[in-house]
């Protein structure tokens, strides 16, 4: 649970991240500074042998630029990278289930005689015998209680079963 929690949070964070880069901000407004009052009001002589310009060329300087346009790649590139983060995160969440899943079905398929069982409620047991979709466990050696339980209820081997000692013999 804990890793698909954190999968979806680097996910979502590096979707964020991508997103924040695709915004295509305009360029910042160019801003024309004020000439002062005194210069409005009388125009600069021109020098000797300087050329006028046109009136035109003074509004250049508030015109925005024009916006560049975006690369067919840069949508695209986007796309692809999100599609390979969750592949990659599908793979991480989903790729160790069934790493576990393949190792308790050997675990179950090399169940035998004498092995030392835990079952989902917990109890210990000895397995007396294995069958096809069954296992009988040994629950309580000096009753000889028998039961039997699915094999899907196995959770796992703990060894052999001890060894009966006959020091009181």
């Amino acid at each position: 649970m804990r890793s698909w929690l954190t999968g979806i949070f680097v996910i979502l964070a590096l979707g964020s991240v991508l997103a924040a880069g695709q915004t295509t901000a305009a360029p910042p407004p160019v801003v024309a500074t004020a000439k002062p009052a005194a210069a409005l009001a009388q125009p600069a002589a021109p020098s000797p042998g300087a050329v006028a310009k046109p009136a035109a060329a003074a509004g250049k300087a508030s015109r925005k630029a024009p916006a560049k346009p975006q690369s067919l790649w840069g949508n695209l590139g986007s796309s692809v990278i999100m599609i390979g983060l969750v592949v990659v995160l599908m793979f991480v969440l989903f790729g160790g289930r069934a790493r576990e899943e393949k190792k308790r079905k050997a675990m179950i398929a090399a169940l035998k005689k004498g092995d030392r069982v835990v079952t989902m409620g917990g109890l210990i047991a000895s397995v007396v015998d294995v069958r096809d979709t069954e296992v009988v466990l040994k629950v309580d050696e000096s009753a000889n209680v028998k039961e039997r339980y699915t094999k899907s209820a196995i959770v796992s081997v703990i060894g052999p079963a001890p060894e009966k000692s006959d020091a009181g013999s």
